[in-house]
């Protein structure tokens, strides 16, 4: 899991206690579970199962939703329209997206940041490309004439 946990103390990115609250992982009984990575040192960090992990989970899902709302990406339909507001418009947010981010990749020279910028990319272009393919098939098969080569 690549998510960074920052402003750490030594034992948190050391994997020695909780990213979330503090407690010590290596008391016995401890149920923990790997929530990211120390930015620093790449070393996996952890946090109590119930409820810092727990905790960590929904945060990252309610900012997925957020973002998946932000970029247009929360409801793909296979029924969308070509317009504006359906699998054109989506592909249209998609490369913009894409033109943010070699604008980024071209001024940034820290490695995590181009590390996230370029899995961001490879997936806004994965999006990009399924996307092109489904309107592009959908507007053939609207053709007069189909079938013919």
């Amino acid at each position: 899991m690549d998510r960074y946990f920052w402003h750490l103390s030594s034992a948190q990115a050391s994997g020695m206690a909780c990213v979330v609250c503090g407690a010590d992982l290596m008391s016995e009984g401890a149920a923990m579970a790997m929530v990211g990575r120390d930015p620093a040192t790449e070393t996996q960090v952890y946090a109590c199962k119930d409820p810092c992990a727990v905790g960590v989970a929904t945060e990252a899902e309610r900012m997925a939703a957020e973002l998946r709302a932000i970029t247009g990406t929360d409801a793909l339909s296979q029924d969308a329209s070509l317009g504006q507001d359906g699998e054109f418009g989506a592909l249209l947010r998609e490369m913009r997206i894409l033109v943010g981010n070699e604008a980024l990749l071209a001024a940034i020279t820290d490695i995590p940041t181009l590390l996230f910028l370029l899995e961001l990319t490879e997936h806004h272009a994965g999006l990009a490309a399924a996307r092109s393919r489904v309107i592009y098939d959908r507007m053939r098969s609207n053709e007069p004439g189909d079938g013919e080569a």
